[in-house]
């Protein structure tokens, strides 16, 4: 649905940095919003996995 290279798909899979863009574009597809894919933590915190 989204072209989304390799190294992007490993960025989202270890929570790392990836574009606004690439976020649009996720967002797009699946007809949602930032804040069903996004979740901001305090600086400094980690997301239980």
């Amino acid at each position: 649905m989204v072209d989304i290279s390799p190294a992007t798909l490993t960025k989202l899979n270890k929570n790392l940095h990836v574009t606004m863009e690439m976020l649009e574009k996720i967002c797009r597809a699946l007809n949602c919003t930032f804040d069903d894919v996004v979740e901001m933590l305090p600086e400094g915190s980690e997301s239980a996995e």
